[in-house]
């Protein structure tokens, strides 16, 4: 079986719950059960439509 990623996307709010409570050692766990390799938290949070943004090519070739 191949590596199952996970990212986790959640409002700015929902965020300092997670961190503040502990809850993230537990999410990671729940996941892993799920059969996920790897369970990310996006620091950027929820945004809708953020995978629809377009990099410029000179932001591409900064990075």
């Amino acid at each position: 079986m191949g590596v199952i990623k996970s990212a986790l996307k959640v409002s700015g709010t929902e965020m300092g719950k997670i961190i503040k409570q502990n809850t993230a050692i537990q999410i990671q766990q729940d996941f892993k059960e799920l059969g996920f390799s790897f369970v990310t938290l996006d620091l950027a949070g929820y945004n809708a439509g953020s995978m629809n943004q377009v990099l410029s090519i000179n932001e591409l070739n900064n990075n």
